[in-house]
Parts: C-alpha cells; structure tokens; sequence
C-alpha cells in the first residue's frame, strides 16, 4: 500500500484536529487512519513539506524530520523523499546513513510492536516510537525541530521518558545522535510494575534511543 504525505494536501486539517505544516504529524496519520488499516506492507511514495515550495533550510530539516518519524511508525521503510535532486546533488545522504545504521542488525519482524507516544518530561519535547513486549525503538525530539535547525534551539537538559506494559526486569537504553548515526552512551534502568522511566542525556534537537530487556 502506497501513500505521499505533503503537509499542503491536508487541506482537511481542520476537520481531522490535526496541525498545519508538520511531516511528523501526518506520516502517524495516514498511517494509522488509510494505509495501515489494509494488513500490507506499506512505503510511502511521496514527502517533502510543500510540494513546489521549500527554502534549503526547510528540504534539510523536512528530510531528517520525515525519515525519523517514518522509522517510528510501522511503515515498510523509511523512504520516498520527493526533493531528490536536493539529496543526490547536495549529497544529504547522511540523514539517511544514520537510520540505516540505527537499524542495522535489527529485525522487527514477529515481535509485534505497537506504535507508542511514551509521555516526555522537559519543555517542549515529544516522543514516538514503536514498542513490543520486551524492547522498544524511540525518537524524542523538540517540537520546534518541525520548523528550525537543532543550532537555533536550545538543549533541553534533564528530560525522562516514560514507557508503560514492559515485561518487568532490567533494561537497557542506548542514546544515538540521529545525524551522525552513532550511540552517544548507554544507560541501565529497571521496570517498576511494567513502568520505565528513562533519564535522557541532553537532546539539542532530536535523540533516538533503543531500549533492550538485559537478557
């Protein structure tokens, strides 16, 4: 099943509650409302903010925004970037890069996750991700990061995400720089009644974090 997701042909906006000019937002909605209601695989075809207008500041940030947030919904890839002359020529192939080694090894197949939006303490953060029974895939990121570059925002020091319905036992979260495609350190936590809060180091812009039950 195929989709695009332009922000300029939500024009039902409105209707839906949804909020205007924001990939994150509608690359979760039509998912979960017409292309994930079919039991197929799904990729989408088409992003890329508006279809005709973009200034180099919104193609970068409409690129990294649109690819982390496909990753974290259950999408069949994390692809379809519309401005590919702006990626090829440009070579922002790294956005890209970074995913692809954040998945590296990984198989989400037969684990059955679910899509999650673990609550995030700190201003102006947010989190999805997608969640099975003893792991989880996780992007918090800064709302503002939906319209400008993590140098023009401050860092946000002191968050916690909260994860809810894990098997109980230890876990391991391991903290990735979403565009240099590495784990910038690791962390131990343990459940509380199915409960986990995780202590986030400091998030300029975006932060991915994988979390493991410690076998």
């Amino acid at each position: 099943v195929e989709s695009n997701t332009y922000w300029q042909d939500w024009k039902f906006n409105a209707e839906l509650g949804g909020p205007e000019k924001d990939t994150i937002w509608i690359n979760r909605h039509t998912y979960e409302k017409y292309v994930g209601v079919h039991n197929k695989p799904v990729i989408i075809g088409e992003y890329g903010g508006h279809v005709k207008q973009n200034d180099p500041e919104r193609l970068d940030i409409e690129l990294h925004i649109g690819s982390w947030s496909m990753a974290m919904v259950p999408y069949a890839g994390s692809t379809g970037y519309w401005w590919w002359p702006w990626l090829h020529y440009m070579d922002r192939y790294s956005h890209l890069r970074a995913i692809v080694q954040f998945m590296k090894e990984e198989d989400r197949r037969g684990k059955n996750h679910k899509q999650v939006t673990p609550g995030v303490s700190g201003e102006d953060l947010a989190c999805l991700g997608l969640q099975a029974e003893t792991e989880a895939d996780l992007w918090v990121y800064h709302l503002k990061s939906r319209q400008r570059k993590p140098d023009d925002l401050d860092p946000v020091a002191g968050a916690v995400v909260s994860l809810k319905g894990l098997a109980d036992g230890a876990y391991q979260a391991e903290f990735w720089d979403t565009y240099a495609g590495k784990p910038t350190g690791k962390a131990k936590f343990n459940t509380t009644g199915g409960n986990l809060q995780i202590s986030l180091p400091q998030v300029r812009g975006d932060i991915a974090v994988k979390v493991r039950k410690v076998k």
